[in-house]
């Protein structure tokens, strides 16, 4: 009996047998045809029933080839390291609006999603991880409840992306992340620290109505098309350290607390930062308390080029350190 050509992370072969013909078991082919989807959708049905029969509480998936949907239920940790899933992943809330799954860990690291994915009613009780993971459709993550951390630190967006009423209880990370398509994050609440950082925004992004706990940085990103923010309230500093805005970098409504931070960062195109003059509806603050607390602005070394569409409004001046370049050209 030939055993399966993939190694697995402990460098050890699969010891699951070959397909006839192939090199590769059930699982670990790619581009299965034909009938070769219905045998992996056989015996993928009878791993599941056999790991939930054992209780299992780790569902390793690594390096499979998936071609068909996945609907997820309430299961114990996933790992779908270096997987290929080329069906879609759904996850809804039912129709009370209660969230109908629960995952202890998932771990895609370097996981290729070929369809769409919908991680939405979600109660993620342990760590989320899709570092390096590249997604060739949209993603939808709705209504979600994080309790540990999140890491979608190098993932690749390809599709549209859509984060919406999420609640993040520790850090959440997306440095080095690429986001090619139209991307939003409205409603997100993060408690902890939320890092950026290196990530590149191809189309039009939009943050709104978010609120950060802790210290959120933008540092070092590339902004290629339109960039806007409105209703942003933000309890630590927010930094966009040597950002660059290649299209319009709009901030309405933004109720930073403590620092915002743009020094070296560069605006191709209109910048329009309004700090906004009341608290946001049902944040923990009145707005007599955020009234006394006016933050540092600090613009050193940002450049400007075209200096005529610039509006800065809400900053007082004996809080604003600035020293700018110019180019009307």
């Amino acid at each position: 009996m030939d055993h399966c050509g993939i190694l697995m992370e402990n460098g050890l072969p699969c010891d699951r047998e070959v397909m006839n013909g192939e090199i590769y078991c059930i699982f670990h082919l790619p581009n299965k045809q034909g009938h070769q989807i219905e045998e992996f959708r056989e015996a993928f049905n009878g791993l599941i029933n056999n790991l939930r029969e054992k209780k299992s509480e780790l569902y390793d998936f690594s390096y499979f080839d998936i071609p068909i949907d996945l609907d997820l239920g309430e299961t114990p940790t996933l790992i779908f390291n270096k997987a290929v899933i080329r069906g879609e992943i759904n996850s809804k809330v039912n129709k009370e609006g209660f969230f109908e799954t629960w995952l202890n860990k998932i771990d895609c690291q370097y996981t290729v999603f070929e369809n769409k994915v919908n991680f939405s009613g979600v109660i993620f009780k342990d760590q989320v991880n899709f570092s390096g993971a590249t997604f060739n459709d949209a993603v939808e993550f709705t209504g979600d409840r994080f309790e540990k951390e999140v890491d979608f630190s190098s993932t690749i967006f390809k599709g549209r992306v859509f984060f919406f009423e999420n609640h993040y209880k520790e850090k959440a990370s997306f440095h080095f992340a690429k986001f090619m398509e139209e991307t939003k994050f409205v409603g997100q609440t993060f408690y902890k620290d939320t890092d950026f950082r290196f990530s590149v925004f191809d189309k039009d992004i939009n943050f709104g109505h978010i609120i950060f706990g802790k210290d959120a940085d933008y540092s070092q990103i590339k902004f290629n098309l339109a960039v806007r923010f409105y209703k942003i309230y933000c309890l630590g500093k927010m930094e966009f350290y040597s950002t660059d805005f290649f299209g319009g970098a709009v901030f309405l409504n933004y109720y930073p607390q403590t620092l915002v931070d743009f020094t070296e960062s560069t605006f191709h195109e209109q910048f329009i930062l309004k700090r906004g003059k009341r608290g946001l509806q049902g944040l923990p603050i009145s707005d007599d308390q955020y009234d006394l607390k006016y933050p540092f602005l600090i613009l050193q070394l940002a450049t400007f080029k075209k200096p005529e569409t610039v509006v800065i409004s809400g900053f007082p001046l004996s809080k604003t350190s600035f020293i700018c370049f110019v180019d009307y050209h």
